[in-house]
């Protein structure tokens, strides 16, 4: 986290972590190309995208997903008031990561423009990767009533 005058009330967080796109295989087949549109949308831990919209409606919490080369990123923009609870999401989903099919399902339906515009792609860029894949128990919707995330 980095202050900036020029935007008061706005908290930009930019987590990184892992190898990125160096830490997957290229002789392998991921779900590298879903990473964007499906990996955040899976939820964290029991529970699933419906559910965190629920918990986040009216506030400033979200999680938006890249990769570099050398990293995979959780990204937020959020306001002081939310700041902490916005910490607790993306330790949330990186201690208890979900992975559930139907976001994957609506990205391969989606037309290869939809595809573009999701990944924030021009015509011939480049897509996100994303070999994390897997489904632990985690924090139940009580948790995040107490505020436990």
């Amino acid at each position: 986290m980095f202050p900036n005058n020029a935007e008061r009330n706005k908290i930009m967080v930019n987590v990184r972590f892992g190898k990125g796109y160096s830490g997957l295989s290229s002789r392998q087949e991921t779900l590298a190309w879903s990473g964007a549109m499906a990996l955040m949308a899976s939820g964290v831990g029991d529970l699933g995208q419906e559910e965190l919209d629920k918990i986040t409606t009216g506030r400033r919490i979200g999680l938006g997903f890249g990769i570099d080369n050398d990293a995979f990123e959780i990204s937020a923009d959020t306001r002081p008031t939310d700041l902490e609870d916005q910490l607790h999401l993306i330790a949330a989903k990186l201690a208890f990561p979900r992975w559930d099919a139907a976001p994957v399902i609506r990205s391969k339906a989606a037309s290869p423009d939809q595809l573009r515009q999701l990944l924030g792609l021009a015509a011939g860029g480049h897509g996100a990767r994303s070999g994390m894949a897997c489904s632990r128990q985690g924090p139940s919707l009580e948790d995040s009533r107490q505020g436990r995330f």
